[in-house]
């Protein structure tokens, strides 16, 4: 596992907030510290951030990401970036 993070980190994980949503997925299965440690994240930093409420930033990514769904679920998968402009 450890190998497979780690090669993927850059592309796969590239916000903090996919880093930590991938320590939430696998805590269950493996200590925070562990999984943690592989994405470069403490397991205090991790607790901390966890306790903090959600960032206006985030809570309009997630808005977003909603709304891209819905144009990809409308479009049965074959909507291309070029209709996605500001």
């Amino acid at each position: 596992m450890a190998r497979v993070m780690q090669r993927g980190r850059g592309h796969l994980l590239a916000t903090s907030q996919m880093i930590f949503e991938v320590i939430d997925d696998y805590r269950d299965e493996f200590p925070v510290s562990r999984v943690g440690r592989m994405l470069g994240v403490s397991r205090s930093g991790y607790y901390a951030r966890r306790g903090r409420p959600r960032s206006q930033r985030e809570m309009a990514n997630r808005e977003l990401d909603k709304k891209i769904d819905a144009v990809y679920d409308r479009s049965h998968g074959t909507y291309r970036s070029v209709f996605f402009h500001s």
